[in-house]
């Protein structure tokens, strides 16, 4: 036998109003060699907490919502057994609960997130053969920082479109993860041409406002300080003009419309030197593959019209690139300076 001290809130002293909110403390003898294995043993009162449980209601048939309060009531020594020998009722319906959501989890969804995370890191995978080369080649001439300037400014609009017309969170995120891919190339780029020019080397940095050679500085701060200018004004003008249908459906067209023609430039090269040497074709490839799931997807998840527009656009010049592929595959590489740049 062993004596516990129970609240009980349904006694009240006699002393008037001073002692209205004192529960009196009672002794309760409980038999612990006794206690039940079963629920069955009494019924369950439940006064703190509201529930459609009576006293006539069997254990067996609580929810995990009930557990809170099946724990922290005891008002009596049938209902204190009942509580310590539902131990183990109370594992199984947690155990149960947690299989339930796990059965939740259907193809359909893992279909959805697994194109949801295609979404967020598939714009940045053609940017890693890339970035590899260079690192490896300690050469940076093939490649433009120019689009990185694009996909920045592109991607920042984007990020900005968000607040004024929501989309898809895994878009929102796509274009945060391609802002740091293009800061971590540019930074790539510019250690490589400082290395590469070092006999030879002259600062040009932002601060100078030499527009002559934007966009090629020679510090790496430079770039991070335009694009915060860039991202404040920006941002500013979005707050000031948030209210207005206009704005906003034409930042979300000029931010989309920017991105779908970053290869108009390496078209252009193309059609004016009738070859595509020096063109990573399994960059194209991977272009047209990114190009082709993202607007589907785009159509699917039902995104705002400038995705999917935009997205087709961007299809169609990947195909005309590759048609250049095909067209020009018996020309040689006649006066092409500095194959593969699209400056």
């Amino acid at each position: 036998m062993k004596t516990v001290p129970v609240p009980n809130n349904n006694c009240r002293g006699t002393s008037g109003l001073s002692n209205r909110n004192r529960p009196e403390v009672i002794e309760v003898q409980v038999e612990l060699v006794d206690v039940p294995l079963t629920p069955s043993d009494g019924p369950m009162r439940n006064h703190a907490y509201t529930s459609s449980k009576t006293e006539n209601d069997d254990l067996d048939s609580i929810t995990v919502a009930e557990i809170p309060a099946v724990a922290a009531v005891a008002t009596s020594p049938s209902t204190w057994q009942a509580v310590v020998s539902t131990r183990e009722h109370l594992v199984e319906v947690v155990m149960d609960y947690i299989i339930k959501e796990i059965q939740e989890v259907t193809f359909t969804k893992l279909v959805k997130w697994t194109c949801s995370t295609l979404m967020i890191f598939g714009g940045v995978v053609p940017f890693i053969p890339q970035y590899r080369e260079i690192k490896k080649k300690q050469d940076a001439e093939g490649f433009s920082l120019y689009v990185c300037l694009v996909l920045i400014f592109a991607n920042t609009l984007r990020i900005l479109f968000w607040f004024g017309k929501r989309y898809e969170l895994p878009l929102l995120i796509q274009s945060f993860i391609m802002n740091i891919a293009m800061l971590l190339m540019i930074h790539l780029c510019v250690s490589v041409k400082r290395k590469m020019h070092l006999a030879h080397f002259q600062e040009h940095t932002f601060t100078d406002f030499d527009w002559k050679y934007f966009w090629a500085w020679t510090d790496f701060q430079s770039y991070v300080d335009f694009i915060i200018v860039m991202v404040v004004f920006c941002s500013l003008l979005t707050f000031l003009l948030i209210k207005s249908t206009i704005f906003v459906e034409t930042l979300g067209l000029v931010a989309l419309l920017s991105e779908a023609m970053l290869a108009v430039p390496q078209l252009v090269k193309n059609f004016q030197y009738k070859s595509t040497e020096g063109m990573s074709v399994l960059m194209v490839l991977m272009w047209m593959v990114g190009d082709v799931f993202k607007t589907t997807y785009f159509v699917l998840r039902e995104a705002p019209a400038q995705f999917w527009i935009c997205g087709g656009l961007q299809v169609f010049i990947d195909i005309l690139i590759l048609y250049q592929v095909y067209l020009y595959r018996d020309s040689l590489d006649i006066n092409l300076p500095h194959a593969g740049r699209i400056d």
